[in-house]
C-alpha cells in the first residue's frame, strides 16, 4: 500500500517467538487444559471462540498440542496529537481461558505503529 510522503509512518515490531515462549512457560499447564476442555467442548463459555467451528476444524486436523494467536488492536491509540498516533497492535492467545487472555502478562505487544493515520494491518503483517 502507498502511503503519502508527508504521512511519516513507522512499524516497530517486537519478538513473537521469545515473548509467546516465556507465556508458554509460565502457563504450559492451563493452556493444555484450556485446549483439552475445548476438545470436549466443556469450556465455561459456549460463546468463546474456542468453541467455534473453525476452532473445532482447526482442533480436528491438529492432534497435538499447538497454540494460536488473534491479532488485535483495540481501535483507540495510545497517543494521540495533530502530528502522530502511536497504535499498539496486540496478540490474545486463545487456549487461555477468556479472563486471562486480556490479563496484562498474557497480553502479547505485537506492534507499534506510529504515524498519522489509522494502523494498516497489510503494512504491519509485512513487517510481522
Amino acid at each position: 500500500m502507498e502511503i503519502p510522503s508527508d504521512d511519516v509512518v513507522e512499524v516497530v515490531s517486537f519478538d513473537l517467538a521469545e515473548h509467546l515462549k516465556i507465556l508458554i512457560d509460565k502457563n504450559i499447564d492451563l493452556l493444555q487444559k484450556c485446549q483439552n476442555e475445548a476438545r470436549i467442548q466443556t469450556t465455561s463459555d459456549p460463546n468463546d471462540v474456542v468453541r467455534g467451528d473453525v476452532y473445532q476444524s482447526i482442533l480436528n486436523v491438529h492432534k497435538d498440542f499447538f497454540v494460536s494467536v488473534m491479532i488485535h488492536s483495540d481501535g483507540i491509540p495510545l497517543y494521540k496529537s495533530k502530528n502522530c498516533n502511536a497504535w499498539p497492535i496486540l496478540g490474545a492467545v486463545l487456549e487461555l481461558p477468556p479472563s486471562s487472555r486480556t490479563c496484562a502478562d498474557n497480553t502479547l505487544l505485537l506492534s507499534l505503529w506510529i504515524g498519522k493515520q489509522k494502523s494498516n494491518f497489510n503494512i504491519i503483517f509485512e513487517k510481522l
